[in-house]
């Protein structure tokens, strides 16, 4: 006899007996198996009432536990695991996760029954499946998959078959998307309209939860990166070299910023050269931090090297030998996926400013808890920075601490010159004698000498050296050596400049060479017997006849070609007479056109300036030239020597 279980009229059920006679249940039973099908039937419906209502207290309770969340100081890593746990209570589950927004783009936040590793694998070896969670991202309501649609992420990572069960949800608050959230089962048919509405309800409630926690997270994190970055400039601000800065640095490291391990490396003479290391086991001290590295024998260093940006690698087994080989992420999406879930990583962040390669601070990031990773990331980048800095300011200072004994040897160069230069000049009744010496940079290559030779005679020398600063400098001090030697033995012209050049060449390795100018002058007669070794045309002015005569080369400059011809010349010297000296700093002085000063200018100032004294010639001189040139600083050394003969005062 077969008799419904019915309450309210609907069916809730069977009441079935069997017997094996024949007619064995008479009308009587039947009466008797109605009555006891309508008490079964209130019964499986208190008993559902009952089920369900129990149920519902459970949903409530994980609401209320996942309510509870908003308010709460808790990481979003909590929320997350929170939300879960109660979905999994609630609702038939073998996996779940919740997928949250970075950028544009989703990362596996949270995942349970499931390896992430597994997961992140699915979804960059099937673009297919990110895009099944962009769009549950975009709908309203959530989604059950049917047996013909895509594979989801978790049912890929687990091997499920077609026709597995799965529900996904979009996190939102005020209309901004979040992330996903995704529930899966191996059989299937597992979730319908009371899965959809609870896992709504979670889903709103998970939301604010999770934005909460992203703030308080945010929150923590900036004083986290605030007080590890005072600790560190602090440090350093103490530290009386880089040597202690940096030690001090990959010590705080591990305790401030959570790290495992420190090393920082100096590029140095094409190497990398250990500066300070902390945390590191033995082995790995013995192989890494012990001796200078080229740049190929560490691949992570390298690519550091090479990109000038941080690089991420992987180390699968804690083994020595894989430290000097780890696992680099090939571009940016892999970086991404090794931050993401790896367990050990090992980091290198370059030290640069302004691109200059300074080293690499080397960091091993465990995999304990990845919560803070990326803020750790950031902090550390930072303190790489400071770092660099004080890498630079300890270059600099060793810089300044060289340039300021440079200045001051260059100083002493500058007086030590300076005592080559005639002291003072003589002084003769019927003669005036002027000279200027200025050089482009602190010690130069041009220099004059005046001295006295017997039967009342004049030596009147000027020279420019084919260079400028201390090497020409030096230069200078040997040929005025050379030349003060020559004229002991014979004082003219052609056999002191024979002389010099003799003595030049032989030890002249540099290629530099000298211009000059020797003449001798009768200081009775007026008569002027020079040489011009390749020099600027002296000048020779007459005012009484108003002719003005430059007085071309007679020789090559010293230092060029052995046993050169070397010709003498003579003028005679009148009263009023001018015999003017000069270096190229004079005539190829620049203005701010471009222009140079020229020959013209100088023979213009010598007519205009015939009748004052050669004092005041070469003072006027100056003040062309320096006009001419404007706020521009000189480009060569300037050095003017003049001799006037003037009526005989007696």
């Amino acid at each position: 006899m077969t008799i419904p279980l019915l309450y309210d009229n609907k069916p809730v059920g069977v009441l079935d007996l069997q017997s094996n006679r024949r007619n064995a249940f008479s009308e009587e039973d039947r009466f008797v198996l109605e009555a006891l099908a309508a008490n079964i039937a209130v019964a499986i419906h208190n008993a559902d009432l009952f089920r369900t209502e129990r149920w519902r207290r459970q949903v409530a309770d994980s609401l209320r536990e996942v309510a509870g969340r908003l308010s709460a100081q808790v990481s979003v890593d909590d929320v997350l695991d929170s939300v879960l746990r109660e979905l999994e209570r609630n609702l038939p589950c073998d996996a779940s996760g919740v997928w949250l927004m970075d950028g544009d783009s989703l990362y596996p936040a949270h995942i349970h029954g499931a390896d992430v590793i597994d997961v992140q694998a699915a979804m960059l070896r099937w673009p297919e499946v990110v895009q099944t969670l962009l769009e549950i991202m975009d709908t309203d309501e959530p989604i059950i998959r049917k047996p013909t649609d895509p594979f989801g992420p978790l049912g890929l990572a687990l091997g499920f078959s077609a026709d597995y069960s799965s529900i996904g949800v979009a996190l939102r608050v005020a209309d901004r998307p979040l992330g996903v959230l995704v529930l899966s089962h191996h059989t299937p048919g597992r979730y319908g309209h009371e899965a959809q509405a609870i896992t709504a309800t979670f889903a709103s409630y998970a939301s604010v939860a999770i934005e909460n926690a992203r703030l308080y997270d945010s929150a923590q994190e900036q004083a986290y990166a605030s007080a590890a970055l005072l600790q560190v400039a602090q440090a350093i601000s103490q530290a009386e070299n880089l040597k202690q800065a940096v030690q001090a640095i990959v010590r705080i490291m591990p305790i401030l910023v959570g790290v495992k391990a420190c090393a920082v490396y100096l590029w140095e003479n094409g190497a990398f050269r250990p500066a300070g290391d902390y945390g590191f086991s033995q082995p790995v001290r013995e192989l890494l931090c012990n001796k200078d590295l080229a740049a190929q024998e560490h691949p992570l260093l390298q690519a550091v090297l090479q990109t000038n940006r941080m690089s991420v690698s992987v180390l699968p087994q804690d083994m020595p030998q894989n430290w000097l080989d780890p696992v680099l992420a090939r571009n940016e999406q892999e970086e991404y996926y090794l931050l993401q879930t790896a367990e050990h990583l090992l980091i290198g962040f370059p030290l640069l400013i302004k691109n200059a390669f300074y080293g690499v601070m080397l960091v091993e990031e465990s995999g304990d808890s990845r919560r803070f990773r990326q803020k750790r990331i950031e902090i550390a980048n930072s303190i790489a920075q400071q770092v660099a800095l004080s890498v630079q300011n300890e270059q600099l200072q060793r810089e300044m601490v060289a340039r300021e004994r440079l200045e001051h040897e260059v100083q002493l160069a500058r007086q030590i010159q300076r005592t080559f230069l005639p002291q003072s000049l003589p002084h003769f009744s019927d003669w005036e004698l002027a000279a200027v010496w200025r050089t482009a940079r602190q010690v130069g290559g041009d220099f004059y000498d005046v001295f006295e030779l017997p039967n009342r005679r004049l030596g009147l020398f000027i020279a420019d050296v084919s260079d400028k600063g201390i090497p020409a400098a030096l230069f200078m001090a040997l040929t005025r050596t050379l030349v003060r030697s020559a004229v002991i033995d014979d004082p003219s012209p052609a056999a002191v400049m024979r002389r010099v050049n003799e003595l030049i060449i032989p030890d002249n390795h540099q290629g530099m060479f000298v211009t000059a100018v020797y003449a001798v002058l009768s200081l009775d007669t007026g008569a002027l017997t020079f040489v011009n070794a390749g020099h600027n045309p002296p000048i020779w002015f007459c005012p009484a006849s108003g002719k003005l005569e430059r007085l071309h080369r007679t020789a090559p400059a010293l230092g060029i070609i052995e046993n050169p011809e070397i010709q003498e010349q003579s003028i005679r010297l009148e009263n009023g007479d001018l015999f003017l000296l000069y270096t190229d700093g004079v005539t190829e002085a620049f203005s701010p056109q471009d222009e140079l000063f020229g020959d013209e200018r100088l023979e213009e100032v010598v007519r205009s300036a015939a009748a004052v004294g050669v004092n005041d010639l070469l003072r006027i001189l100056q003040e062309k030239v320096d006009a001419f040139m404007e706020s521009l600083p000189p480009s060569d050394d300037l050095t003017i020597l003049a001799i006037k003969r003037t009526p005989s005062i007696r």
